[in-house]
């Protein structure tokens, strides 16, 4: 499946964000999902570190995934 055909008529990231909450929430997290626009969610997360004197870390993932078209592509997508 995907949320994203590449034409804006796929379903959103909604149902992915709320897949990826549910299994940070299962391991003691706290996500909350944000809306930018109806269907088009994110999840965020945060991990209190032990040392606030240290720089924080940010990791980033997407979840609109758009089909490939291997002819498109120099090497396998």
């Amino acid at each position: 499946d995907t949320s994203n055909y590449g034409d804006h008529s796929g379903p959103g990231e909604r149902a992915a964000a709320e897949y990826v909450a549910e299994k940070l929430a299962e391991v003691g997290l706290e996500p909350r999902i944000f809306e930018s626009h109806p269907g088009r969610a994110s999840v965020v997360a945060r991990v209190e570190g032990e040392d606030r004197s240290r720089p924080g870390l940010l990791i980033h993932g997407h979840t609109d995934v758009v089909p490939a078209n291997a002819a498109d592509w120099t090497h396998d997508p």
